[in-house]
């Protein structure tokens, strides 16, 4: 099971690579932030934690929504949130999709740097 997600997220950057985009300038450490922690759910990464300041926080998402997809990926995990990140850059803009007492959200916020 982890050979197959390691390998599943390698053949996502390679395929990348081959079509010639252009990753990230960051360096080590200055990866894009959204500034939410959460807990893993079958129907997307519940909330726990939303870091004062942070683009999360800037975007008004609070502690207990449920976040579905950043820019219609979905999140299920902190490891799917954390990939769809690695892709982008701080100073991106992201379209956000949650749900808050079971509404559909959607927001926009800018990443920030580590």
């Amino acid at each position: 099971t982890f050979t197959r997600v390691v390998q599943a997220k390698l053949d996502a950057q390679l395929g990348r690579l081959r079509n010639g985009e252009v990753f990230g300038v960051w360096p080590a450490g200055f990866e894009p932030v959204l500034g939410a922690m959460g807990k893993p759910s079958t129907s997307g990464l519940v909330i726990e934690e939303v870091l004062r300041d942070s683009p999360a926080a800037a975007a008004g998402i609070q502690a207990g929504d449920v976040l579905k997809s950043v820019d219609g990926k979905p999140v299920l995990s902190g490891d799917d949130l954390r990939s769809i990140l690695a892709e982008k850059d701080a100073g991106q803009e992201v379209k956000l999709e949650l749900t808050r007492a079971d509404a559909p959200l959607q927001v926009k916020t800018t990443l920030a740097g580590r």
